[in-house]
C-alpha cells in the first residue's frame, strides 16, 4: 500500500540496507527531500525537518499528525509510529493524510 501510493503519485521510493524512505522531488528547488522512512522493526516514520514550509506550519503539520494518536515524537523533526493493531487500522487514513500534505508542499515548490 505505502509503496504503492507514493509511486502513482510520482515519489521515489529509495531503498537503504534496512529500511526503505519516500521521497518528492521539488522542482521549483531543483531538489529532493526524504519525508517518511519504513522500518523493518514494525515502525512508520514521519519526517518533518526538511519540509520547504514555514516553521507555523510545519509545528500545525506535526499536531494533525499527533491527533491521529498513533505517533509518539522521536526527536525534534520524527514522529515514529510502531505498527501495532491500532496502528495498522489507522494507517490508509494516516498515511492518505500525509501524500494530500505533500502533494500541496510539492505543487508550491
Amino acid at each position: 500500500m505505502v509503496l504503492n501510493q507514493a509511486i502513482a503519485r510520482e515519489y521515489v521510493i529509495y531503498w537503504g540496507k534496512v529500511n526503505f524512505s519516500v521521497r518528492a522531488r521539488l522542482s521549483k528547488e531543483q531538489r529532493s527531500l526524504t519525508f517518511a522512512y519504513g522500518l523493518p522493526i514494525g515502525n512508520f516514520q514521519v519526517y518533518l525537518r526538511d519540509l520547504p514550509i514555514p516553521d507555523i506550519e510545519n509545528k500545525a503539520l506535526r499536531q494533525r499528525l499527533m491527533a491521529f494518536g498513533i505517533f509518539r515524537e522521536a526527536g525534534k523533526w520524527t514522529l515514529d509510529a510502531k505498527l501495532d493493531a491500532k496502528a495498522i487500522a489507522m494507517m490508509p487514513r494516516v498515511y492518505d493524510f500525509v501524500l494530500e500534505q505533500m502533494d500541496k508542499i510539492v505543487m508550491e515548490h
